[in-house]
């Protein structure tokens, strides 16, 4: 069990990094489409891609370590509520859900058939 937790703890704190660095290095210039929500789809796209191949010890530490900690549902709901509107607020959610669940389907797909 102790494995397990350090595996997630040590995923997690690189996955937060990670998302730090782009989140610190790369200009945030858009409204609906934010860096949070290239990150946030970009963790649904690569969680759908090795989902077929993980297992064991790298599953732990891949999908509630890094991914977890790369994408992030607190910001998300953060740059949400920052929308000007209630139609922006519910536009930027809906483009969210979506466009996350869309790329996690399709990163399955393609895990299934290349990996």
């Amino acid at each position: 069990m102790f494995t397990k937790l350090l595996l997630v703890m040590v995923g997690t704190g690189l996955g937060a990094f990670c998302r730090y660095l782009v989140l610190t290095a790369v200009p945030n210039q858009g409204r609906l489409l934010t860096l949070v929500s290239w990150i946030n789809l970009a963790g649904c796209f690569l969680l759908g891609l090795f989902s077929p191949v993980l297992s064991g010890a790298l599953q732990i530490f891949l999908v509630p370590g890094f991914l977890a900690g790369l994408t992030t549902f607190s910001t998300m709901m953060t740059e949400a509520r920052q929308q000007p509107s209630i139609g922006r607020r519910c536009a930027y959610l809906a483009w969210q859900l979506i466009a996350g669940f869309v790329l996690l389907e399709l990163g399955l797909s393609i895990g299934h058939h290349f990996l």
